[in-house]
């Protein structure tokens, strides 16, 4: 699996480029290209459920928060970085380049060809690595899993038991009642057919009027 993209992670644990640039790079538009390097960055080595679960869960929580996900992943920066970058912590971790894996995986969950299998949920993490940085000293992780657990339950949101996820490795939360994103409607059928050749159509039309043909 080959990176779509080159970028550069700064001491400050921001990426140096700007996000449309990265996206143009890659040959993709910034939401796809967005959510493929969240999930590089959170699961990017892990097996394709858990990618899916996690892109799915960010694009609820961004739907929770009436943002757009370019905003929730960025702090409303617009620049992506580390989940502990110094402008201050983030929701999520953009600080990788995507593969071709990941964004096979973006654009299945943004065309609505792979389903939420979190059931709407918005917050993950993983409570054994979460133990092991905390094990190991590491700056900024004070907090073990069950500590972790025990306040997100507090403050309401509901723990989720993804089937296929060992949730000591991948624990998803949902809040109760909150929001949870739509992907756009695929037609089907009879529709669907003549929608494929209206747009096919259309699109061979603009192509003889760019030829001077039309």
């Amino acid at each position: 699996m080959s990176k779509v993209s080159n970028s550069t992670l700064g001491s400050n644990g921001l990426v140096a480029e700007w996000p449309e640039a990265l996206a143009a790079q890659a040959g993709l538009d910034v939401q796809t290209y967005t959510l493929a390097r969240v999930i590089a960055s959170e699961e990017g080595s892990s097996p394709r459920l858990h990618k899916v679960a996690v892109g799915w869960a960010v694009m609820n929580e961004a739907a929770r928060k009436n943002q757009t996900l370019m905003t929730r992943v960025t702090n409303g920066s617009g620049q992506y970085g580390a989940q502990n970058a110094s402008t201050g912590a983030r929701y999520v971790s953009t600080a990788r380049d995507p593969s071709t894996d990941d964004v096979e995986v973006a654009r299945a969950i943004l065309t609505g060809r792979e389903p939420d299998p979190t059931g709407g949920c918005h917050r993950f993490f993983a409570p054994a690595a979460q133990d092991a940085l905390v094990a190991s000293g590491k700056a900024k992780y004070t907090m073990t899993a069950d500590e972790i657990i025990a306040k997100w339950t507090k403050e309401g949101q509901i723990p989720v038991a993804v089937a296929g996820i060992d949730f000591r490795k991948l624990a998803f939360f949902r809040w109760p009642n909150g929001a949870r994103w739509s992907a756009p409607s695929v037609p089907s059928g009879i529709l669907g057919v003549l929608a494929a050749a209206f747009v096919g159509a259309a699109g061979a039309a603009w192509f003889a009027v760019r030829k001077g043909w039309l």
